[in-house]
């Protein structure tokens, strides 16, 4: 069975506090949708605090996890 694919898009600005939560909450979800492959793409617009740090962190640990990280 090909699996339908679909893509989370999610933006940030100084969400450093968040960005974990909204990924693990929004995991947990997914993971329930049978027959979909998730891809997570994290939109930074030049946030002035740990955001891009914490994005990075994520794409180490999980190869559905992309980012477009804006100066």
């Amino acid at each position: 069975m090909v699996k339908k694919k679909i893509t989370i898009g999610i933006h940030c600005f100084n969400e450093e506090e968040n960005i974990l939560i909204a990924y693990k909450k929004i995991k947990t979800i997914i993971e329930t949708m049978k027959g979909y492959k998730f891809c997570f793409l994290f939109v930074d617009n030049a946030s002035s605090d740990k955001t891009k740090e914490k994005i990075k962190t994520l794409i180490e640990r999980d190869k559905n996890v992309r980012a477009v990280l804006l100066s």
